[in-house]
């Protein structure tokens, strides 16, 4: 963090002479329990240095804006003291939003994102004279209105129909020896399917694998067709819920039939979409990948208060039924 003395020249930038007068040069960031929009948040979620190709572990904050017709927004704002002390800023910093350098502390925005998509910016402030190297960052995700009216409706009506979770089967929480199968199919009646790898996957970012389970055939029609996802470390051990997005989730509307292929956008519109919206809430600066959203376009940087809810009604054990070891092959 630079910092610049209050009444002080250009050339005593940075100079640490009153601490109690000097403003930070740094973006503000809330508690993770505080939700955004227009909160930036710092990452706490982690990945792959092979994914350093999104961005690279300088970017530490993010936020989200939920796009209006102004078209811009004031950088100064997200910086600590910036609403308060903005001619000061003016006359003290510059801005590389998306590695091109301006004067001015606007950033444009365009027009508003499709539905379910967002549009990011990576925004570097740097010292308007002398040393030019980047002070802080922080990545700014512009998404659509939709983006929060959906989720925040999506989110009550789900929370209010819980039911179906108690028809989810029980856990394995642990996957077979050398990662194998759990439920090897000389058993008999199996309601997972086998394991597979979740190697480059952005949805879950500290799992290796996954189990899903066979499509729910209830006798009560309200609650058929649902599913369940259990993700496993490298080791095979079951990842739970105090890992966040990295754990599974139940699924209202189960991504695997019986016959083992991908049923589409029916999973997708009950359990995918509603995600990312969440994900792009809490500031990640990603979308779905098209035309099937089988990963994310970029990996996430931080779980926050939407990814909360969305886990709260799509839990990591969806419920209470004791957890399985794996069976004999």
């Amino acid at each position: 963090v630079a910092f610049i003395p209050t009444g002080a020249s250009l050339n005593t930038y940075g100079t640490l002479i009153d601490k109690v007068s000097l403003l930070p040069v740094e973006f503000k960031t809330y508690p993770d329990t505080e939700p955004g929009p227009n909160k930036a948040h710092k990452r706490n979620l982690k990945h792959l240095p092979a994914y350093d190709v999104h961005y690279s572990s300088d970017w530490k904050k993010c936020v989200c804006k939920v796009w209006d017709t102004s078209g811009e927004i004031n950088l100064i704002d997200y910086l600590e003291g910036g609403a308060e002390n903005r001619a000061l800023y003016e006359n003290t910093v510059k801005w590389k939003v998306n590695g091109t350098v301006q004067e001015s502390h606007e950033l444009s925005f365009g027009g508003e994102p499709a539905d379910d998509e967002q549009q990011h910016f990576f925004v570097e402030v740097l010292p308007k004279t002398g040393d030019s190297a980047t002070i802080d960052r922080l990545i700014v995700n512009v998404v659509p209105r939709t983006t929060k009216t959906k989720f925040d409706n999506w989110y009550s009506a789900n929370l209010a129909d819980m039911g179906w979770l108690n028809h989810l089967p029980a856990i394995y929480s642990q996957l077979g020896a050398g990662n194998s199968d759990p439920e090897p199919f000389v058993w008999g009646i199996n309601l997972w399917i086998a394991p597979t790898s979740l190697s480059g996957s952005f949805y879950h970012p500290e799992s290796s694998f996954d189990l899903r389970s066979q499509v729910v055939d209830s006798f009560d029609e309200t609650y058929a067709g649902c599913g369940h996802q259990a993700t496993y470390d490298s080791t095979g051990g079951l990842i739970r819920a105090d890992k966040g997005v990295s754990a599974g989730s139940a699924d209202r509307v189960a991504s695997i039939p019986a016959g083992g292929a991908y049923t589409g956008y029916t999973h997708v519109v009950a359990d995918v979409t509603p995600f990312v919206w969440a994900s792009q809430l809490d500031g990640n600066p990603c979308s779905a990948t098209s035309p099937l959203p089988t990963n994310l376009t970029h990996p996430m940087l931080h779980e926050g208060v939407f990814l909360k809810k969305y886990l709260q009604v799509r839990p990591t054990i969806a419920n209470g039924k004791p957890e399985l070891l794996p069976r004999a092959q």
